[in-house]
């Protein structure tokens, strides 16, 4: 039409196509529902991006770009603003949103067996052959996945808090005094964030693979090398690797060492596309509470390990497809996730 026309002149060619096929699919629509284009009413336009949605599998991205041609367009000819300030149309994207990321939302970003399998090799073992940086990075990762806790927390668990079972079966971390965890209410709890970690020792023998995914053994290790040059100043359990550095690490750092970890899997592993991997921190978070609710961990148990306050922010952001195939199932090793020893 001459409207749509006159509206793409004042954009790029590239953009003026693509306007130009949105506003041709919106009104081929709108010619076979026997609608005119530039006075549809507020539920026609609700069925129109129903249709995108449904019948065109458009993203609510693809679907804003027909929003935007549609609401210019009739705008410029009929100064009716039919799209910008609808209540029932922005309600309706916020559902087409939240439907495009839980389903998204189910496959993992990365590998997760591909990442503890590496944990296994070198350059990570043997354990007393490693460097203190890659005992830093293997120890924040398993930690991170055994509690199933945000980076923020791992930053400031206290070293001098840290406490274990009769003859190292578990172990048990505590944040500093001060710190407040996200979703904290005070007023009904104040007390530090608490992890206990059970070990592996008792179904990984010494000569298994999985022992050297016992959170508790690189705990016990990594203690023991950092403790020979700690500063006094020093109060939380991660220390930086730059020797007699005084101020604490940031949560920002364990983020980086956890992807660095995960990162270093998938340039060791030859046949793997590592540009299928979106390297994030925080998806250990959601592999975590996946794994061990995968293998019978209570909703309730879940939530107490991740301080979630209902099951709907576990299924709708968190919940992952952990093992895609029989195969892949087979191929998950011993593990602690979430405060919970898995063993098959």
């Amino acid at each position: 039409t001459k409207t749509a026309k006159s509206i793409s002149e004042r954009c790029r060619k590239s953009t003026n196509q693509l306007y130009e096929a949105k506003w041709r699919i919106y009104t081929r629509w709108c010619r076979r529902n026997k609608i005119d284009p530039f006075q549809i009413t507020e539920e026609q336009l609700s069925e129109f991006f129903t249709y995108l949605a449904d019948d065109l599998q458009k993203g609510v991205s693809a679907m804003n770009g027909y929003r935007a041609v549609i609401n210019s367009t009739i705008k410029l000819c009929t100064k009716r603003d039919v799209c910008s300030n609808n209540f029932y149309l922005s309600s309706q994207f916020r559902s087409f949103k939240h439907k495009q990321e839980k389903k998204n939302n189910t496959v993992p970003k990365w590998n997760l067996t591909l990442v503890l399998n590496s944990l296994t090799k070198a350059p990570y073992e043997p354990i007393l052959e490693c460097s203190t940086k890659h005992l830093s990075w293997k120890t924040a990762f398993l930690t991170a996945f055994a509690t199933a806790a945000r980076v923020n927390e791992l930053a400031a668990i206290s070293r001098k808090k840290v406490a274990h079972s009769h003859k190292w079966q578990s172990v048990i971390l505590e944040t500093h005094e001060n710190f407040i965890a996200k979703n904290q209410d005070l007023t009904v709890d104040c007390s530090p964030r608490r992890f206990t970690i059970p070990a592996l020792y008792s179904y990984a023998g010494p000569d298994l693979p999985d022992r050297y995914l016992c959170p508790v053994r690189a705990l016990r290790y990594y203690m023991h090398k950092t403790d020979q040059y700690r500063p006094k100043e020093q109060k939380a359990l991660f220390i930086s690797l730059k020797k007699n550095q005084t101020s604490e690490l940031t949560s920002n750092t364990i983020a980086n060492w956890i992807k660095n970890v995960i990162r270093l899997a998938y340039d060791q592993a030859k046949d793997t596309d590592c540009s299928l991997a979106k390297i994030s921190a925080h998806e250990v978070r959601a592999l975590a509470a996946s794994s061990a609710w995968k293998h019978n961990l209570s909703m309730k148990a879940v939530n107490a390990a991740c301080y979630w306050r209902g099951h709907s922010t576990f299924s709708n952001y968190y919940l992952r497809e952990i093992a895609l195939t029989q195969a892949d199932e087979l191929k998950l090793p011993n593990m602690v996730a979430a405060s919970f020893k898995i063993t098959k």
